[in-house]
């Protein structure tokens, strides 16, 4: 702490770490950002505390746990990451938790691009792509592009274009029922999410099946031409798509 080692107060914070409230459970995780360095005896009974609130049932728990791992080292990340996988893809999971969990896992892939198994990803995105909530829809397609990008052949994920176009389709013709309003801007539902799902497809050097493609482009056409008008006649919805499309 503060450039020097720090040799106390470890036991009290694994059992601040073991505690059931809330209070004393954040205080711990707090403490031993701080107070613990990776070479320290404790680290391990730390790392199986965090595993257990992981694996646990309270959501509060899982919260703190994924707060710390996002914050945490490689050493921390390699063994903990199944964890962080298998919230993703339990059904059991809030949406708060699986937004988290992709958090984690775009910043493993950040600092570990290598480690990332790139098979079991593209195995659980089918399930994720189906979800309702907006904001594990945009977590989940921005894990999604960002490992993509650093995958050796992108052609991995060539299976997924189908499900990224479903979405897109359903996000900009079936807006009303998919989208809540806090989620529109200027006549554009979800457009981060949006923007996530064309910079996946982006990364293709080469064209979807023609009756994908035919899909996508039907759907952006009718989106365009639906779109309100505004600024003398000019589709602002078409202009935030061009920028989409075209603006990097």
């Amino acid at each position: 702490m503060l450039g020097y080692d720090v040799d106390f107060g470890h036991n009290e914070i694994s059992v601040l770490l073991g505690a059931l409230t809330y209070t004393e459970k954040a205080v711990g995780y707090v403490a031993a950002q701080l107070l613990v360095q990776e070479t320290d005896d404790i680290m391990n009974i730390i790392i199986n505390l965090v595993k257990n609130d992981l694996n646990s049932n309270t959501d509060f728990a899982q919260c703190l746990a994924l707060h710390a791992i996002a914050n945490s080292t490689l050493q921390i990340y390699n063994r903990l990451m199944p964890d962080c996988l298998n919230l993703l893809k339990k059904p059991q999971s809030t949406d708060r938790i699986r937004q988290k969990a992709a958090m984690c896992i775009i910043h493993y892939g950040r600092i570990a691009p290598d480690s990332i198994t790139h098979g079991e990803v593209v195995d659980m995105m089918p399930a994720l792509l189906e979800q309702r909530s907006i904001g594990v829809l945009t977590a989940v397609t921005a894990m999604l592009k960002e490992l993509a990008a650093k995958a050796i052949d992108i052609n991995e994920y060539a299976s997924l274009v189908v499900y990224v176009v479903h979405l897109i389709q359903r996000q900009l013709l079936n807006a009303s029922e998919c989208v809540p309003r806090h989620y529109v801007y200027h006549d554009f539902p979800a457009p981060w999410l949006v923007v996530n799902l064309f910079r996946f497809l982006r990364l293709f050097d080469n064209p979807p099946p023609q009756t994908i493609a035919d899909q996508l482009l039907n759907t952006l056409r009718r989106f365009i031409s639906s779109s309100p008008p505004v600024f003398a006649g000019i589709a602002h919805g078409t202009f935030c798509l061009f920028l989409l499309l075209f603006g990097g």
